[in-house]
């Protein structure tokens, strides 16, 4: 199976729980499934919990789960029918019972060929079934070496996520191809980065919608990694293989999502005196990572307030929305502030300060190099923003 473990996102939207059996799975073993179903029912975990088995199980295992739990599919074709022998439309395994399936993974890429055409066709038939789609999407050790996982990422969500996607109707799943089945599992750092990319890639396709869509990450999750891994910002859900397969391990990651995760995540920042109210502000240059941070850091628990911009305006300035935060901070509105902008310059006032105890010396040379490296120009923008600063200068507060 493959499964999904779900963040604990804003709103109305649950984690995911899914499976995947792939080419493995007998009747003897739909007991598997009747077990992680009487699990569910008895712990009820704060996610949805979907169990995606071969098409010969789809029927058989909608009894089992008896509705505690969904059934999905591990593929589908993008046709309605026609002469495609051994293979399965969006609509068999609709009627079949199932709710979800699987496109684009790993391995039928590698494996079959699949193109981004083709999984996107195959995304784009099961939403006209009615099938909630996990789209998989991932790089491969030589390209993560050649430091090119972050645009074969964002190459491959271009190509294979068809127009028209919505949040309810898809997922998307990150499968480090490297780390499936290996035992290898990426660092923190990686997932948070990959997940931070894809979620700008997706609101830069689909808008306001992209804001929505679980980002799941798949690559040997196990009960003994799940924990951390859930609690990461941005990972909205977890495909999980080999860990699936046995009642037990699935019922393991389970525990961890009814112990719920935003409680893991303020105790994994409670110190005893954790700020809990933080501003946060960007002009046009850091409008969407203001996005991504705000999402991450009410996620994490904190209460965030936005002083703007809140649409993307190229022709608006920094100092309308930093000076409105740094007042914020200095009467106590909020307990701390994050301010953003195209550089990091003007917003900062030209000081950086980064963590000795949490930025490794090679990131932290990155960042003080692309820091020193802006400039002031002169423009007519940069002239009316410096004014702008000057002229609180000389406020009388």
């Amino acid at each position: 199976m493959c499964c999904v473990v779900g963040r604990f996102n804003e709103g109305s939207v649950r984690p995911l729980i899914a499976g995947n059996w792939k080419m493995n799975g007998l009747s003897s073993q739909l007991g598997e499934i009747e077990a992680i179903a009487a699990s569910v029912a008895a712990t009820r975990p704060i996610a949805e919990i979907l169990i995606c088995t071969p098409a010969t199980l789809i029927a058989r295992a909608v009894q089992s789960a008896a509705g505690r739990i969904g059934i999905g599919g591990q593929d589908c074709h993008a046709a309605v029918c026609g002469p495609f022998t051994g293979d399965f439309s969006a609509q068999m395994l609709k009627d079949a019972g199932a709710c979800s399936v699987i496109v684009g993974h790993s391995e039928r890429r590698q494996h079959h060929g699949e193109t981004d055409a083709m999984v996107a066709a195959k995304a784009s038939a099961a939403w006209r079934a009615g099938l909630h789609v996990i789209l998989c999407i991932g790089e491969t050790q030589a390209q993560r070496a050649d430091g090119k996982a972050l645009s074969v990422c964002g190459d491959q969500i271009a190509g294979s996520l068809p127009e028209g996607a919505t949040s309810s109707a898809t997922a998307l799943a990150y499968e480090p191809l490297w780390a499936i089945g290996t035992g290898q599992t990426p660092t923190a750092e990686q997932i948070v980065e990959m997940h931070a990319h894809i979620r700008q890639c997706l609101e830069l396709r689909l808008g306001e919608e992209g804001r929505s869509v679980r980002i799941l990450y798949g690559g040997s999750v196990k009960p003994s990694n799940a924990r951390e891994i859930l609690a990461l910002p941005e990972v909205g859900g977890a495909l999980i293989g080999g860990a699936s397969l046995k009642a037990d391990d699935f019922e393991g990651i389970l525990r961890t999502v009814s112990l719920g995760i935003d409680a893991l995540r303020v105790e994994q920042r409670t110190d005893g005196n954790c700020m809990t109210r933080v501003g946060i502000a960007s002009d046009h240059g850091g409008f969407a990572l203001k996005v991504t941070i705000t999402r991450s850091l009410r996620s994490l628990g904190y209460e965030v307030v936005d002083y703007g911009a809140y649409q993307l305006n190229p022709a608006d300035d920094y100092p309308e929305f930093i000076i409105p935060l740094a007042k914020a901070v200095a009467t106590g509105q909020v307990e701390r502030g994050v301010a953003l902008c195209g550089s990091g310059v003007g917003a900062s006032m030209n000081v950086i300060c980064l963590g000795g105890k949490l930025v490794e010396a090679a990131r932290a040379v990155e960042l003080i190099e692309t820091f020193l490296s802006a400039r002031f120009s002169g423009a007519a923008r940069h002239q009316r923003r410096l004014s702008e600063v000057q002229a609180l200068e000389h406020e009388d507060t």
